[in-house]
């Protein structure tokens, strides 16, 4: 077995990673909650340049570790606006708002330990809310955050590509 490998609790080899992407914001569900029994979930996202995923929002139950791969991923955790690097952990626990974007100028990769497991379902309604191309169900979007606890600022969002320069995924 090598160490990109992941069984399951029987021994069987788990099911491929399934990415989706929600415009230019990619997901890719490496940890599943259900091979965890719902304990955690592990997603790694891609960021391009200059772009934020969504508007500072709160988890109502999940709390996430944000471990960054490559590139710098700046993140607000409630009033405080960090920059983490390769190797930096951000801890956003659940109840507190936040927001993550990339500045930079290369792609930020990283992954996401969420606990309890399940948001990569928010991820995969979303994507398919939001299409490709076209005028995103934002109705559909707003129902998702409702069914899985979280909550928009949506008000946010021009002062976040304001302030920063950044482009909404």
């Amino acid at each position: 077995m090598s160490a990109t490998e992941l069984l399951t609790a029987s021994g069987a080899p788990a099911a491929e990673p399934q990415t989706v992407d929600i415009r230019t914001f990619r997901t890719t569900v490496r940890v599943p909650a259900a091979s965890t029994g719902g304990a955690l979930s592990v997603l790694e996202h891609t960021l391009p340049a200059g772009y934020v995923a969504m508007p500072v929002h709160t988890h109502a139950r999940e709390t996430e570790v944000t471990h960054v791969l490559e590139g710098t991923l700046t993140v607000q955790v409630g009033d405080g606006v960090t920059r983490a690097g390769p190797g930096d952990l951000v801890v956003k626990p659940a109840g507190v708002r936040h927001a993550f974007w990339n500045e930079g100028l290369r792609p930020v990769r990283f992954l996401e330990i969420v606990t309890p497991g399940g948001i990569e379902e928010f991820y995969a309604e979303v994507a398919r809310a939001i299409g490709a191309k076209g005028k995103p169900d934002m109705g559909k979007v707003m129902a998702a955050a409702e069914r899985h606890g979280l909550r928009f600022e949506m008000g946010s969002l021009m002062d976040l590509l304001d302030r920063y320069g950044v482009r909404l995924s």
